[in-house]
């Protein structure tokens, strides 16, 4: 071989080339039809956890696939969504404001997958890209009304797979308005709305996923008023490790009008951490047989057992951020709470507050104490007792506990007896 190389150098570059092109070739046109089955079973993976995970939300609400063709380079697919509760069909029909005899229309959401490792027929679409990875998938949705055609919605979701199994996507809404002419709930006048451009981003993968809301602008009217909503930025996200669960968010919501409500703009942000995944779920599969459980004591006593359990496992809960502009000054709150772990037998509530350990901290603007001052007679005696000190141009409220005791601004306060 070595022989050859130094006669024919050529010659070898040349069959190095043609072996590495028809690998090439061999890849780009054998390597779609075997990737779509993975990215196929890897997406209805993906969909069975987002509907186990939502199941308490969409409850009354059942996906069906219609229709599923695999080809070699891409697939399509058709999911129907719909409505089986009676009540909610009943809003949803009020809300649209329907007939008695018109059918209660379905949702229709429609996708297309081009196969990887490099989805090349992506490129015959919009949102088309050669980024390597299991698959992309682009998906429109549309209301079917029984009619011969179904109506097209003006939203749309792309999503890639990647080769870890993490599936990504953006569900775009485009801007928008809508009005329903009365009466809706008695509203004579009916109700109206428009909004931006609406984003939702969110992963999920093997071990935990999240999600980002953005919406520029929403606005409502209806006869209780006006409501004028946005810039709106809602995020989170939960990451499982070693059977724990570490969980975050945080929301950002300016508000320019809204009936009843003084507040300009609110912010959130907030963590729990080591949360014991196990008990977790046993707590939501709790919560979400609550529903259907005749005994409303033993439900609430099941689910009282399930977060003292949930609690005794240990986890540490922090409220970095929350920020209220009102219109006489802002609030801001910041909270630190700590469970330590016990594998008690007999835990209770009791156990629960000697186990806890809190650090928080509350500052409230000078005008708006003194302004609730003038109604309300627990801010009165808040500021009395000198729960709420004055400093400056606010007012503070430093609380602390541990070992079942806590103070406020120095002075004590035992906890025993707080929760029964």
């Amino acid at each position: 071989m070595a022989r050859l190389k130094k006669r024919f150098p050529l010659l070898v570059f040349a069959g190095t080339l043609i072996v590495a092109i028809f690998a090439i070739v061999a890849m780009v046109l054998l390597a779609p039809g075997l990737v779509g089955r993975f990215a196929e079973q890897a997406l209805s993976e993906h969909v069975e956890l987002a509907r186990r995970e939502t199941q308490g939300i969409t409850k009354g609400i059942t996906i069906r696939s219609e229709h599923h063709e695999r080809r070699w380079f891409r697939s399509q697919s058709r999911q129907r969504v719909e409505i089986i509760d009676p009540e909610l069909e009943a809003k949803f029909r009020e809300l649209l404001n329907l007939d008695a005899d018109a059918q209660t229309p379905d949702l229709l959401i429609d996708t297309r997958i081009d196969h990887g490792p490099i989805p090349f027929t992506s490129l015959a679409h919009e949102h088309g890209s050669l980024m390597p990875g299991l698959a992309r998938s682009v998906s429109s949705l549309s209301l079917d009304r029984g009619d011969a055609d179904s109506m097209p919605l003006s939203a749309r979701m792309t999503g890639a797979l990647d080769f870890g199994g993490t599936f990504a996507a953006v569900l775009r809404v485009e801007a928008g308005s809508t009005a329903v002419e009365g009466p809706i709930d008695g509203n004579i006048d009916g109700n109206a709305a428009s909004w931006s451009t609406i984003d939702l981003r969110f992963d999920v993968g093997a071990s935990g996923g999240g999600f980002e809301l953005s919406i520029d602008s929403l606005e409502a009217e209806n006869a209780d008023g006006r409501y004028a909503l946005g810039p709106i930025e809602i995020a989170g996200s939960a990451e499982a490790s070693g059977g724990r669960v570490d969980m975050r968010f945080r929301a950002s919501l300016h508000i320019d009008e809204a009936p009843g409500v003084d507040a300009s703009r609110i912010d959130v942000e907030a963590g729990l951490d080591g949360v014991d995944g196990a008990r977790l779920a046993r707590l939501r599969e709790v919560v979400e047989a609550m529903a259907s459980e005749a005994d409303d004591a033993a439900a609430m006593a099941a689910m009282e057992r399930e977060i003292l359990a949930v609690l005794a496992a240990g986890l540490e809960f922090r409220l970095d951020r929350l920020d209220i502009e009102v219109p006489r000054g802002r609030t801001e709150t910041r909270l630190s709470l700590t469970m330590a772990s016990s594998d008690a037998v007999d835990y209770d509530w009791s156990s629960a507050l000697a186990a806890m350990a809190c650090d928080a901290e509350l500052s409230v603007a000078e005008a708006a104490v003194e302004a609730a001052m003038q109604t309300n007679d627990s801010i009165v005696a808040a500021v009395g007792t000198g729960f709420l000190k004055k400093d400056g141009e606010v007012y503070r409220m430093r609380v602390k506990c541990s070992n079942g005791l806590m103070t406020v601004n120095g002075a004590p306060l035992p906890l025993h007896g707080v929760i029964p």
